[in-house]
């Protein structure tokens, strides 16, 4: 199946555990899209917050319509993507050498983030 969600290549995507039908896709156009495989043209939502490639998104494990994305702008944000205002916060690191290992980002309980660089 090809899904045309992005003018770009897609980094990352990931399937919402809630909803068998939501895919969720990062890019290097700086964005994620979130949509319904039966209906992708029409995406459910577009969140905009990066300033550089969005290199990794997932899915919450707990909540049904939360987001967490890295960028290579060296920051993490977190996305209710069903509010008008998606971007739940976002944070940043600026050490003088960081380096995303696998882009990794990941859930562990609620609203608790980690984000790992191999420095």
């Amino acid at each position: 199946m090809i899904i045309p969600a992005h003018e770009f290549e897609i980094l990352s995507c990931d399937g919402n555990k809630y909803e068998e039908s939501c895919i969720v896709s990062a890019s290097v156009d700086k964005s994620i899209r979130v949509g319904d495989v039966r209906n992708f043209r029409i995406p459910v939502a577009v969140l905009n917050g990066h300033g550089y490639a969005v290199r990794k998104v997932k899915c919450s494990p707990h909540r049904k319509n939360m987001i967490v994305s890295c960028s290579y702008d060296m920051t993490v944000c977190m996305w209710d993507y069903m509010v008008e205002d998606s971007l739940v916060t976002s944070t940043g690191w600026t050490p003088e050498r960081h380096e995303f290992g696998d882009g990794g980002a990941m859930w562990l309980v609620g609203y608790v983030v980690i984000g790992g660089g191999v420095d």
